[in-house]
């Protein structure tokens, strides 16, 4: 049983170093073409410190109410969701597809960017409906709140990191 390890340690060892070359390559690579990892991930946490910034303003009985419908938005666009997967899934198959088909991912794309449509609708609606039920004060409130979670105005451009501010 001894023999059988010593075969097998230089196919493992051939193989981590292939891994560990090409990790390499693609962290330089990487580097080398300007990605920057931060710069991607700042703008979601921002937009999550906004939105409960705002959801913090609201009196107690109103963000348990706004809490309760999000919940029964969730369980109703569950299909939706599902439908929006799909069309997801269906662009990556599309994308892979040998030969390649543009007219195929053109459509696919289109599918998938109608099912999201339908899923931020249906948030969408439910968010008008819960600013609806707010009395005018606390709807500046929840808005000024918003705004005091965002660096920055309401709308930048993406390069504004960069040194170009929005106009």
């Amino acid at each position: 049983m001894t023999e059988a390890a010593p075969r097998r340690f230089p196919v493992w060892l051939f193989a981590s170093a292939a891994l560990n070359v090409l990790l390499i390559g693609v962290i330089i690579g990487a580097a080398a073409g300007g990605v920057r990892l931060a710069s991607r991930e700042a703008p979601a946490i921002e937009r999550l410190a906004a939105g409960a910034a705002a959801f913090r303003a609201l009196p107690d009985d109103k963000r348990a109410a706004l809490r309760a419908d999000l919940r029964r938005t969730f369980r109703e666009t569950r299909a939706l969701r599902a439908a929006s997967a799909e069309a997801r899934a269906a662009v990556f198959d599309a994308a892979a597809a040998e030969p390649y088909d543009a007219a195929r991912m053109r459509a696919a794309l289109e599918r998938w960017r109608i099912a999201n449509s339908a899923v931020q609708a249906a948030w969408q609606d439910a968010v008008a409906d819960a600013v609806g039920d707010l009395s005018p004060e606390e709807r500046r409130a929840v808005v000024g709140a918003f705004a005091r979670g965002r660096p920055g105005p309401l709308l930048q451009r993406r390069d504004a990191d960069e040194g170009d501010a929005a106009p």
